[in-house]
């Protein structure tokens, strides 16, 4: 499940993102590779003294590594920085941080190993926009469940005719009702996104945690290590 607390548009500190490679380790920030970049004539203010240190504010960037030994997998981070001044002690000031991209990706949920291309694809583009494009996330999401509607039997071409989601979705209803209740759901929020109108981040992480519930009912094969697990008991 997600932890929504790493998913957080602002921090003072790095977050101990897991890793997009193995999944296993957290990813830790390299030594000196933090850069602090300030905005256009910034630096200078601060020098001449017209503006107090933390009044900073511009970009950042830095390189993570995994935890993990056998994976050391790097990921390079970028974003906006500010500054605020803290009690104690006197004059002392923290830096505010806002993540605009991490390459490669991290993975907002989990995906299993079976989903189709089509899908997981789809969802890979959401996770590298989800730092800073809100709107074009929720597209990608709802192509993810374009991907969905085809791998259960309703493309959205058929013959040379194109079909809508909303149209694919409803011959699926009798056969899939719950699933089809969550991908309208998911399905209205990419709609927001594509009409260009703002989506909020925690519908975002809603419809992520959403679509990882149904990806597992449908890909996890649960039903049947279920089986091999009671046949293997009564043996």
């Amino acid at each position: 499940m997600i932890d929504r607390a790493l998913c957080t548009s602002e921090f003072t500190y790095f977050h101990p993102w897991r890793c997009p490679a193995c999944g296993q380790g957290t990813l830790e920030r390299e030594p000196d590779t933090l850069k602090h970049w300030p905005a256009q004539g910034v630096a200078t203010a601060i020098d001449e003294g017209h503006i107090f240190r933390w009044d900073d504010y511009g970009v950042f960037s830095g390189t993570l590594k995994c935890s993990n030994t056998r994976c050391r997998q790097g990921v390079a981070v970028l974003g906006d920085y500010s500054c605020r001044e803290i009690a104690e002690p006197a004059m002392a000031y923290e830096h505010l941080y806002s993540v605009r991209a991490f390459h490669p990706a991290l993975k907002i949920i989990e995906m299993p190993p079976e989903t189709p291309a089509p899908i997981s694809e789809a969802l890979l583009r959401s996770f590298s926009l989800f730092w800073s494009d809100h709107q074009a996330c929720a597209g990608a999401i709802r192509v993810a469940i374009e991907g969905i509607a085809g791998y259960l039997g309703e493309p959205r071409v058929v013959g040379k005719t194109a079909r809508s989601l909303a149209k694919r979705l409803k011959l699926l209803e009798p056969r899939h009702s719950e699933l089809v209740e969550a991908a309208n759901a998911i399905k209205d929020v990419g709609n927001e996104g594509a009409h260009g109108d703002e989506v909020d981040q925690t519908k975002l992480l809603d419809c992520y945690e959403l679509l990882e519930l149904e990806l597992r009912g449908l890909f996890n094969n649960d039903a049947v290590r279920r089986r091999a697990l009671i046949d293997g008991i009564r043996k």
